[in-house]
């Protein structure tokens, strides 16, 4: 698994992935920034799975939240994908459907428990993810994190105007 942690706008994830109780020796990027809509993925659970869900996200026009279009995901159920927003806003994947996460902080995956725990002390993101790899065997590796608040909003798409011939 993994472990996710979001804490005043920083999003954090550590790089290890596991196959059962065996550690895969290559670094997995569980992080992944998103120009066309303004936010940062944030994923764990059956990885495959995860990337299928975002690539997905990435095919809409807008997201399900900014459209007002309902939308289930399918193959969620060994996955959560935290959504970090440019505007600030977090959102949750999980069980096939997403919800805005209004906590002062946010963990999830196999480590989450020490995450919380040491956000509840005061720690970051980012030391937090360090803590759970201290508790949790799935959790390990390179901590990658991402400002929430470098994220631009997406553009529009402008309208091209035909130029008049005379």
């Amino acid at each position: 698994m993994t472990t996710l942690a979001i804490r005043d706008g920083i999003i954090a994830a550590d790089s290890r992935a596991t196959v059962s109780s065996v550690i895969v020796p290559e670094a997995i990027r569980k992080l992944i920034v998103s120009q066309r809509h303004g936010v940062v993925y944030g994923v764990c659970g059956a990885l495959a799975d995860a990337l299928d869900v975002v690539r997905g996200m990435e095919s809409l026009s807008a997201l399900p939240w900014i459209s007002g279009e309902v939308f289930r995901f399918s193959g969620c159920d060994d996955i959560l994908i935290l959504v970090a927003q440019w505007d600030g806003r977090i959102f949750s994947i999980e069980n096939g459907a997403w919800r805005q996460v209004t906590a002062e902080f946010i963990a999830g995956g196999s480590g989450m428990e020490a995450a919380y725990a040491a956000m509840h002390m005061g720690a970051s993101a980012t030391k937090a993810i360090e803590i759970a790899s201290l508790c949790d065997s799935a959790t390990g590796g390179d901590i990658a994190h991402f400002d929430i608040r470098n994220l631009e909003a997406p553009s529009k798409a402008k309208k091209s105007k035909a130029k008049k011939r005379r």
